[in-house]
């Protein structure tokens, strides 16, 4: 899992702060928010408004996350290597604005941001 990081690191895969995204909401700004954990994770607290769709779903199907693949999705997991492997899938399925939530869910968290159940 590390090597994959590094690799997908050097490739330049873009990131989005917690505040920019939330400021981007505030503005009404549309976006998909895609919780790459699994569905126990997700069930226990996930960034408000997010969709789960485990990142080994992503992987074998990204076209199923969404029909636009010009749309802005933001993705998450708990601390990041699901996330960014699933960015770099769905990139390389074609979506052209997908973006990693910085600091994953465990950020989100000790942020002490709202987590909705």
């Amino acid at each position: 899992v590390i090597g994959v990081l590094l690799v997908l690191k050097r490739r330049g895969s873009s990131g989005i702060t917690r505040d920019a995204m939330q400021e981007a909401l505030e503005r009404g700004e549309k976006m998909l928010l895609l919780d790459v954990r699994s569905p126990a994770e997700f069930s226990s607290g996930h960034v408000p408004g997010a969709v789960n769709v485990p990142h080994d779903r992503v992987l074998s199907a990204p076209d199923e996350v969404s029909s636009n693949k010009s749309e802005r999705i933001v993705v998450y997991c708990e601390r990041g290597p699901r996330a960014l492997i699933a960015q770099r899938a769905l990139t390389k399925a074609g979506f052209t604005n997908v973006v990693h939530l910085m600091g994953d869910m465990s950020g989100w968290r000790s942020s002490g941001l709202s987590v909705e159940k």
